[in-house]
C-alpha cells in the first residue's frame, strides 16, 4: 500500500485525469469571471475558459485555494493511515501555500503533514509532483520524496513566451500603445522565474523567433537534458506547443516531454497563445 499521499493545487496545470491516474489529490484555485466564480479545472475547463475570454470586457482575477479545501484532502489521507506531501503553488505569486499552512495548523501541526512552497507555476510546478507522485508509487518515504521535491525546486527553470499583449494591456503591465505596436510587431516578451517571482527576461518576434529562443535557453541552460523530463505548456495553442516539441527532439534528441494545457488561473494572468518551457538547469 501507498504510504505517502501527493497533494497540490490547479495551479500545477496538470489535467485531473492525469493527477487520479499518479494518485495526485489537487485542491483548486478559484478563477474570477463576469458570468461567476468557477474552481479552476473543476469546474471550469481550460478550453471553456479560453473560449469565454474572447468576449471579456473585464480582466479575469484569481482567488488561492481555501484552508478548507487543503483541510478535507489532508484529513483523508491521515485517515487512511497516509502521511502527507503537499506541493503548494509559488508563495511568491499566491497566498494557496499560506492556506495549506493553515490547513496543516488544523490539524494540530501534524507531523505527518508536510508542505512545501514549490517556488514553482504550471508544468514546473507540475514536473515536481509528478517526480513526488512517481515516488511514492515507488515506496519511497515521506523525507525521500520531501529532499527530492527540494532538489528540484531549487533548479525549475520556467521560461514563459508571453502570448497575449492585450492580457498585459488589460492587467496594467503594459500601455495600450505598447500593445498595438507589440502586436503589429509580432513581440512576445519572454519572462522568466527567479526564487519562484516572475521577472522580464528577453523578447523576441514572431512564433518562429521564440521557439528558436526557447530550445537555445534549453540547449545553454539545461542540466542533462537528455535524461531529465521537459516541460512544456500552452494555452489554447495546442499547434504551437507540439511544434515547440518537435522541434526540441528534432535538434536537442530529447523525448522525455509531457505537455500540458494551462488552466484558468494562470491563463487568467497571460492569456491564449502563451507557451512555456520548463527543465532542470544547471
Amino acid at each position: 500500500m501507498q504510504k505517502v499521499k501527493i497533494i497540490t493545487d490547479s495551479s500545477c496545470d496538470l489535467d485531473i485525469d492525469y493527477l487520479n491516474e499518479i494518485g495526485v489529490e489537487m485542491s483548486p484555485l478559484v478563477t474570477i469571471l463576469e458570468d461567476g466564480d468557477f474552481l479552476d479545472r473543476v469546474e471550469i475547463t481550460p478550453g471553456e475558459f479560453y473560449k469565454k475570454l474572447k468576449n471579456i470586457k473585464k480582466l479575469p482575477t484569481t482567488s488561492q485555494s481555501t484552508p478548507a479545501s487543503f483541510y478535507k484532502l489532508f484529513k483523508e489521507a491521515i485517515d487512511n493511515d497516509m502521511e502527507v506531501v503537499c506541493i503548494a503553488f509559488s508563495s511568491k505569486l499566491s497566498g494557496t501555500y499560506q492556506s495549506a499552512i493553515i490547513a496543516k495548523e488544523m490539524l494540530n501541526n501534524d507531523e505527518r503533514v508536510e508542505v512545501i512552497d514549490s517556488l514553482a507555476a504550471s508544468v514546473g510546478q507540475g514536473l515536481i509532483v509528478e517526480k513526488a507522485a512517481f515516488m511514492a508509487r515507488e515506496g519511497k518515504n515521506k523525507d525521500e520524496i520531501i529532499n527530492e521535491v527540494i532538489r528540484m525546486r531549487g533548479k525549475m527553470e520556467h521560461i514563459i513566451g508571453v502570448g497575449s499583449l492585450d492580457m498585459l494591456k488589460l492587467g496594467g503591465r503594459i500601455s495600450a500603445s505598447q500593445a498595438v505596436i507589440g502586436n503589429l510587431l509580432s513581440v512576445k516578451p519572454i519572462l522568466h522565474f527567479v526564487d519562484g517571482a516572475i521577472f522580464p527576461l528577453d523578447k523576441t518576434r514572431g512564433k518562429k523567433g521564440l521557439i528558436k529562443k526557447l530550445i537555445q535557453i534549453l540547449e545553454e541552460k539545461g542540466e542533462d537534458i537528455k535524461s531529465n523530463r521537459i516541460g512544456i505548456s500552452y494555452s489554447e495553442d495546442l499547434e504551437f506547443a507540439r511544434e515547440l516539441e518537435n522541434e526540441i527532439k528534432e535538434k536537442l534528441g530529447i523525448d522525455n516531454i509531457l505537455i500540458s494545457e494551462i488552466g484558468s488561473v494562470i491563463g487568467s494572468h497571460v492569456g491564449p497563445s502563451t507557451i512555456a518551457l520548463f527543465f532542470i538547469r544547471k
